[in-house]
């Protein structure tokens, strides 16, 4: 954790970090580390290296929880459907609504404090997009495979719908982007929209279209897909319309955002299909 705040001037070696984070992570916690939660909410409310260090810990820390509903119990260990990932149980590990109950709320004030910025240099609109970028791939990897209470209740999907599209809706000059082209797909700003983009089109796929919900997922998701559709689809939809329209006027988009952007569409005209089918 320490190496991370140190903030070194390289992102692949941040990066390497990381994943040497990842790896103690899955081996001492929570046993040997029952206190990394609270390291975490504390960097992250420090000074600008200890804020990353805190986000890419975030990260490494849901990313090891984002399958737990999918283990299965056996000799002693939980085992992974995907992957080779083992915990032993009796660490009493948390639950991934447990993390999020804890860190979600210090994200979600770090990312409006952070988006409310305006950045007037490359370096500066670098770092935006980075710290973005973790918030975000840390918001994805809490919705995997479930929608924990938490994040359906409607001042949470409100406050994060409306961070999502604010950072859809973001113009980044193209001045303040790498002129090559495949470092601009690369750049963190870039990320930061796919995440955002991917995000929403979680939310409406796997829980927030109730034409498209399995029976099984009705009584968990059924209220909140409800509210999404009816009161947050418009607004995605008029944000992803806008983007398409600076995107026809000039300004650039990733090709990732272009997918994302696909994807969605087409998953609307599946639904209004079913809907229209249904009401004939």
């Amino acid at each position: 954790m320490a190496a991370l705040a140190q903030d070194p001037e390289s992102g692949a070696v941040k990066s390497q970090i990381g994943t040497v984070l990842s790896r103690v992570i899955d081996a001492d916690y929570p046993g040997d580390w029952p206190g990394l939660v609270d390291e975490i909410v504390v960097l992250l409310r420090g000074g600008e290296g200890e804020i990353e260090a805190g986000l890419r810990a975030t990260v490494e820390v849901l990313r090891g929880f984002r399958y737990v509903g999918l283990f299965s119990a056996g000799k002693g260990k939980l085992t992974r459907h995907l992957g080779s990932y083992n915990r032993s149980t009796d660490r009493a590990a948390p639950s991934l609504p447990t993390l999020i109950t804890h860190l979600f709320p210090t994200l979600l004030t770090l990312a409006q404090r952070i988006l409310a910025t305006t950045p007037t240099d490359a370096a500066s609109t670098t770092l935006q997009g980075t710290l973005l970028h973790l918030v975000l791939k840390s918001y994805k990897h809490s919705i995997a495979t479930h929608l924990s209470a938490d994040l359906q209740a409607p001042d949470s999907i409100v406050a994060w719908g409306t961070l999502f599209l604010s950072i859809i809706q973001r113009s980044i000059p193209v001045e303040l982007l790498p002129s090559d082209l495949d470092a601009r797909e690369k750049h963190a700003w870039s990320k930061t929209k796919k995440w955002a983009l991917y995000s929403l089109n979680r939310l409406f796929m796997r829980y927030g279209n109730p034409s498209q919900l399995p029976s099984n997922m009705k009584v968990l998701y059924g209220p909140f897909a409800e509210r999404f559709i009816a009161q947050f689809v418009p607004e995605i939809l008029k944000a992803y319309f806008g983007l398409v329209e600076r995107s026809v006027g000039g300004e650039w988009s990733s090709s990732k955002t272009k997918h994302h952007l696909l994807v969605f569409f087409e998953e609307w005209c599946v639904s209004c299909r079913v809907d229209r089918k249904e009401m004939s």
